[in-house]
């Protein structure tokens, strides 16, 4: 609780107790800790759902780390097509001479 919100409920409590209290004063009060009441749930409740879905990000998050970890492994061939193609011979037409670089 807010020191606004203590203080417009503690006019709230002392106002009756004054002899001289104004009645417009009075509803003054009240709504102002109705207002501070209404603010401080808003403000609870706007929290609470921020907090619900940072916590439902992080349950995703978890989720997909933990789907991926027990997943069954993929296939591997054991040659792959471009370390077949990479280490296959070419013809002896399509040869060129290599030169060193020093």
């Amino acid at each position: 609780m807010t020191l606004r919100t203590r203080l417009v409920v503690l006019a709230l409590v002392l106002s009756p107790l004054c002899a001289h209290a104004d009645p417009q004063a009075e509803l003054d009060a009240r709504i102002a800790a109705t207002a501070a009441a209404s603010s401080a749930q808003a403000v609870s409740a706007s929290l609470a759902r921020e907090d619900d879905a940072l916590q439902r990000a992080i349950d995703r998050k978890i989720g997909a780390r933990l789907a991926a970890t027990l997943a069954p492994p993929l296939p591997v061939r054991a040659q792959g097509a471009a370390v077949a193609a990479h280490t296959a011979r070419r013809p002896e037409s399509s040869r060129r001479p290599l030169y060193a670089v020093k």
